[in-house]
């Protein structure tokens, strides 16, 4: 698909992580940002994945595309090696090669000196997550084949003869 390609929607400069405060706040995510698009890939943020034959979709938070390969940065906690596979697979279904994944685990170390309203100090921890293709490629096998079995069976509800 053209879109990544052709269109600009969601696409980011290393400038806008300085002005929306990533690079005072966590600078180890904008270094990383920054050694990417010094390596020539662009940046797109929360760009839509789909497959319209698995009806499976997902948001990635940082996409990097260079040619037509790409990466993958995350820095929500909530994600598994799973979630972040299945996006890999759903964009490589559109022609892209996945050259890898990154979490940046960001956790709040509480001080109970410092109150509640008050900024605690934060810590990022960046974790390289594994492409589990094989596991995702098998997932989505199943659920294909369940869909077919629901196409199927609602097809036929309407072939019958009405005399």
């Amino acid at each position: 698909d053209d879109i990544i390609r052709t269109h600009s929607y969601g696409r980011l400069d290393l400038d806008y992580f300085r002005v929306v405060g990533i690079a005072d706040r966590y600078p180890q995510i904008y270094e990383f940002i920054k050694d990417m698009t010094s390596m020539g890939f662009e940046i797109y943020a929360e760009i839509g994945v789909y497959h319209p034959e698995y009806l499976i979709s997902g948001l990635v938070d940082i996409l990097f595309v260079k040619g037509d390969e790409f990466f993958i940065l995350d820095w929500k906690t909530n994600k598994a090696p799973l979630q972040l596979s299945m996006y890999d697979y759903l964009i490589e279904q559109w022609g892209f090669k996945c050259l890898g994944n990154m979490l940046c685990h960001i956790r709040t170390i509480e001080n109970p000196l410092i109150p509640d309203d008050m900024p605690h100090e934060e810590v990022v921890t960046f974790v390289d997550i594994k492409y589990l293709k094989a596991e995702v490629k098998a997932i989505c096998d199943y659920r294909l084949a369940q869909l077919n079995k629901e196409r199927k069976a609602n097809t036929n509800l309407f072939n019958y003869n009405i005399k």
